[in-house]
């Protein structure tokens, strides 16, 4: 039966005993009011228990009330008795529930505002005391009695460990929501006396979850990392400083700005290496080896991800993974086996792939194995190797959707409609990728222009030369704009093709594949001059 009727019930059947002055009561929450008034004493106690919230425990009720354990267990008997709450099995303590979320809820809604507050600040005290367990499993619990007990700041320092805690999780979506309510709390407090380095702490796990969750150049992540570094000051911590480096670092990277990109990679190797810090020197071997790559410098960054791996240790490293975006040597040993692939050590490509594969899967850290398969993806791109891709990209963006890594599903995605287009010759691969390709730039500008070569490469598949060539100029365009040279041979490859596939003038067709040719062997990408200096012995 529904609870309203329930209410109703009991309504008629007081029939003037305890019934309210106003008679049947014409809502439900008027109802719930009444039975409430006609427990007497127990009432306040209903009321302590549902601050609590719908499941309390016995001795934290009379804690918070003030009463000897005996009186409050006096009443939660007649509660029991009236059918407003039931025992709950929890062991050794004594629990209960309320029988409908409704009757927690009227009961709360009793008390008026200054007791309300008073009971939460009552109730914090009394769970730090009692339920050091609920404080380490639960602390957003003591958040919101903190906050709703008119202390904001203590509240923000447990959104904090909430946040923290949701990250360490991989529950990026959650960690969000935690520390922007930490922000909301700190925004409240009229008492400032350690709350920059506390917003500090906020704004930076902040931006380490809207990273993982929505890309390193989202303005969500750029946001809360330009804040913490408005902050750094307030903060003495290396360890802290150097994760607002690589944040700041991340959203330049992201968003293609790779001569802001470097200045503070560079910062974090420097002071790295004159303070001794062997996990901020991972880093900036990473960062630099970052630039290096998508600048096409392929000898630079190798030698940055060598010094990198040279550095590494799992147990000392591994779990800095959360605080920047990857474990930095499944990062570095992604782009190290990509360089391989688009220099034309394909072989070494894939070995190097493979076992970063096997070591990100060891790790537990969602984004690391998500950047791990779209990197193996990568490489069976440039290896040309659709069979190899097909596998791996669609386990990798399974992966990303299962565990809400939002950064690298995109590109699995791309690499598994590329290698179906490939293998099965579908005509609405080209819209899907298109899709893929939108989802890719809400937080990430880099690489992008890959997606439109092979956006090109599967438009010319289809015979369509004059999209093919479109989408080949944008990505050059985009090249040229953001300093990606790592994909220029490529990039000019498949222009020089769609120029052909549309029946160009001969001697324009050979200029183009000779430029192609030209640029592939001075950035030493072997594959793509081949292929370059193979189409103009075809035009000989």
């Amino acid at each position: 039966m529904p609870l309203y009727l329930k209410e109703l019930s009991r309504a008629v059947a007081a029939d003037g005993e305890a019934r309210p002055a106003g008679g049947i009561p014409l809502s439900l929450h008027d109802g719930l009011a009444a039975r409430l008034d006609r427990l007497g004493a127990a009432k306040l106690t209903a009321q302590v228990a549902a601050v609590l919230g719908r499941t309390f425990a016995a001795d934290s009720v009379a804690e918070i009330a003030q009463r000897h354990p005996a009186a409050v267990t006096a009443d939660l008997s007649t509660l029991e008795a009236a059918n407003l709450i039931a025992p709950v099995d929890r062991g050794d303590r004594r629990e209960y529930a309320f029988t409908h979320a409704l009757l927690q809820e009227a009961a709360y809604d009793g008390l008026l505002r200054n007791t309300r507050r008073t009971l939460h600040a009552r109730a914090a005290l009394a769970l730090e005391s009692l339920r050091p367990d609920l404080v380490a499993a639960e602390p957003e619990i003591l958040a919101q009695h903190h906050e709703l007990g008119g202390d904001p700041l203590t509240a923000a320092r447990y959104w904090l460990m909430a946040g923290q805690r949701a990250q360490s999780r991989a529950a990026n979506l959650e960690a969000i929501a935690h520390l922007g309510r930490g922000l909301e709390a700190i925004a409240q407090a009229r008492e400032w006396t350690d709350g920059e380095a506390l917003e500090f702490q906020l704004q930076l796990a902040l931006g380490q979850a809207a990273y993982v969750l929505h890309g390193p150049a989202h303005p969500r992540t750029v946001e809360a990392y330009a804040r913490a570094q408005d902050l750094v000051e307030a903060v003495g911590d290396p360890e802290l400083r150097g994760r607002v480096l690589y944040g700041i670092f991340s959203g330049y990277h992201f968003a293609s700005k790779l001569d802001l990109a470097e200045p503070p990679a560079r910062l974090m190797l420097e002071l790295a290496m004159r303070e001794n810090r062997r996990g901020d020197l991972c880093q900036g071997y990473r960062m630099l080896g970052y630039v290096a790559f998508f600048r096409g410098e392929h000898a630079e960054a190798r030698r940055r991800f060598t010094a990198l791996a040279d550095t590494y240790h799992p147990e000392d490293h591994g779990a800095r993974a959360y605080h920047f975006g990857a474990d930095c040597l499944v990062a570095g040993e992604g782009f190290h086996a990509v360089s391989q692939a688009v220099t034309g050590d394909a072989a070494g490509a894939i070995a190097r792939a493979e076992k970063n594969l096997h070591f990100a899967l060891t790790l537990q850290h969602p984004a690391s194995l998500g950047w791990a398969y779209a990197a193996a993806c990568y490489v069976r791109y440039f290896a040309d190797d659709p069979h190899g891709a097909l596998g791996l990209a669609e386990e990798g963006e399974a992966y990303c959707i299962e565990h809400n890594v939002g950064s690298w599903r995109p590109h699995c995605r791309l690499f598994a409609l590329w290698a179906r287009g490939r293998l099965e010759g579908r005509k609405d691969r080209v819209a899907q990728v298109r899709e893929a390709m939108g989802a890719a730039s809400a937080g990430n500008k880099l690489g992008l222009c890959l997606f439109r070569l092979v956006l090109a490469e599967l438009l010319l598949r289809q015979g369509d030369g004059e999209e093919a060539f479109n989408e080949a100029e944008l990505a050059l365009e985009d090249v040229n704009q953001t300093g990606q040279r790592v994909f220029e041979p490529q990039a000019l490859l498949i222009r020089a093709r769609s120029l052909a596939a549309l029946h160009g003038e001969r001697e324009a067709v050979r200029e183009a594949f000779a430029v192609a040719e030209a640029i592939a062997r001075a950035a030493g990408a072997a594959p793509a001059e081949r292929q370059a200096r193979d189409a103009l012995a075809e035009l000989s």
